[in-house]
């Protein structure tokens, strides 16, 4: 987060985030970058495709592969109920989360797509977040 919007924050979100995450680790962006600037540049070619790419507030509840589609089933943000039909998903989310998305694969895989998903899931299990940059 740069500085002017530390400052801009309200005193009370930064304590309870100090609260939560003392002790842990933590990834920062480069010098320049915010996670604001870093998820505008991400979703800006997504929003450029027109209504209904973007989906904000919406949950995932569940993935499943059909042929070479994936269905993706939301829950709120509108989408109640609804599937979303995609050639690809990009999980742009905490390393844990992806983890239990993945799972929820489950049995529309095939056998090799499968192993290839738990070693995945694996992997993420072993993610740790730490400083990459230290501002003096």
């Amino acid at each position: 987060m740069p500085e002017d919007e530390v400052y801009a924050t309200q005193v009370g979100v930064l304590l309870e985030y100090i609260h939560k995450t003392v002790g842990t680790d933590h990834y920062s962006p480069a010098r320049g970058h915010s996670a604001r600037t870093i998820a505008e540049r991400l979703v800006a070619p997504v929003k450029d495709q027109g209504q209904g790419f973007l989906r904000l507030g919406a949950e995932i509840k569940g993935l499943r592969r059909e042929g070479e589609e994936v269905v993706v089933q939301l829950r709120g943000g509108g989408g109640d109920g609804e599937e979303v039909r995609v050639d690809k998903v990009v999980l742009a989310t905490p390393a844990s989360v992806a983890g239990r998305l993945l799972g929820l694969l489950g049995d529309s895989l095939d056998g090799p797509e499968m192993e290839r998903v738990e070693v995945m899931r694996g992997a993420l299990k072993g993610v740790r977040y730490k400083v990459s940059f230290i501002y003096a």
